[in-house]
């Protein structure tokens, strides 16, 4: 049994999986089967008033017995050592911290800017790393009671790797993710993560700062407060729908904010707006969202039959500027584009365009100008009519 509080996870064998495999030093043969080892370690303090990622001693690239003995003295040498685990030595080409939360998940990618964020309904970041990291996640968050931050990596193929797993209970843990919008999340995590009539309130209240300017936000916090509160009427809306809020339910949330019937819809409508307005001036890259689905998105009403090069535009990898740049003739888009929480798809729907999303590369590669498609929104729907001669 593992006694430190850095390696206490692995007495857990549900994560069995996705630990490298450990060896018992007393069994060790050299030379080794696989490449190499490596030696972890755990001091006293690690973890109980602070985390101290990172003083512990690790030493890698083992392939000798003499090597292996030399790194054996030292951590043994060590002041405060609790335990150190002999490990096979991993490669991997993206390591990850991951804070864990309920259903809330902020992974950020070491040495970029680069990060993902899961909730129980909702994605944000890179598809193929969302893939791969969020079995883990599951598990954990099905697991662990306490909030948790895990150091994890990818290797080839599907290969994933958990390093360490740690409950951080009062850790300032801004201080081992510094992005600022992961700070953000956390301090106002009460705004978007609990239920409830009360937090409703306040969120309403949030919303209603937002739209008439009652309070200076950074540039920051508005793009993210005025997702808040569109997200917020989203919810509202399937109340009064009854309908599921998913990947269909924000479709129909965004065709039923065209009109704005009544006053949540009104209210939708004027933050679709303001994200526009921000998105503007706003310098944070676009990021990949949705709902977790990778179906097809068809936004707009009734059923028509359009043309290529006409009323219809085909672009790929749709961004704001090529939608500022779309001439009122066109008023529906096609595209292999498919996050459906962003800044592009809010765009669309202020100017009334449809859209469809989430075609394949070769299906709009064979399109040419004058073919005639049918498009039905309300069965979700696309046909091809004629082509032109």
């Amino acid at each position: 049994m593992y006694q430190s509080n850095k390696f206490k996870f692995l007495n857990k064998s549900i994560y069995n999986d996705y630990i490298p495999k450990i060896f018992d030093g007393a069994n060790l043969e050299f030379p080794l089967k696989s490449s190499s080892i490596i030696l972890r370690s755990s001091i006293s303090d690690e973890g109980v008033e602070k985390l101290n990622s990172g003083v512990s001693l690790t030493i890698g690239n083992i392939k000798s017995k003499d090597q292996y003995d030399q790194a054996k003295a030292k951590i043994e040498a060590e002041s405060n050592l609790v335990e150190y685990i002999i490990q096979e030595e991993v490669f991997v080409h993206t390591h990850l911290t991951i804070y864990i939360e309920n259903e809330f998940a902020f992974a950020e990618v070491t040495g970029t800017d680069e990060f993902i964020i899961l909730s129980g309904l909702t994605h944000t970041g890179d598809i193929d790393i969302i893939k791969k990291v969020k079995p883990i996640i599951e598990l954990i968050q099905k697991n662990e009671s306490e909030k948790v931050l895990i150091e994890c990596g990818l290797g080839s193929d599907s290969d994933f790797y958990l390093f360490q797993l740690m409950e951080i209970k009062n850790h300032p843990i801004e201080h081992y993710i510094k992005n600022d919008l992961f700070n953000l999340l956390v301090q106002k995590k009460d705004i978007y993560l609990r239920e409830g009539f009360f937090n409703m309130l306040k969120t309403e209240y949030l919303a209603y700062k937002v739209r008439t300017k009652l309070e200076s936000f950074s540039e920051l916090e508005a793009v993210f407060f005025n997702w808040v509160c569109l997200l917020h009427y989203f919810r509202l809306f399937c109340i009064q729908e009854k309908c599921v809020a998913d990947a269909h339910g924000w479709q129909k949330f965004l065709m039923a904010s065209f009109d704005g019937k009544n006053r949540i819809l009104k209210m939708a409508k004027t933050h679709i707006k303001i994200s526009s307005q921000l998105r503007k001036t706003e310098g944070i890259p676009e990021m990949p969202s949705g709902f977790g689905q990778t179906n097809k998105v068809f936004i707009g009403r009734d059923a028509k039959t359009y043309t290529v090069g006409e009323d219809l535009k085909i672009i790929k990898d749709l961004d704001i500027e090529k939608v500022l740049e779309l001439k009122n003739s066109v008023k529906v888009i096609i595209s292999d584009y498919s996050s459906l929480l962003s800044h592009p798809i809010l765009l669309l729907t202020e100017r009334e365009k449809y859209f469809v999303g989430g075609l394949s590369i070769s299906y709009l590669d064979s399109l040419n100008e004058g073919d005639k498609l049918r498009i039905d929104f309300v069965k979700r729907n696309l046909e091809l009519l004629s082509r032109k001669n």
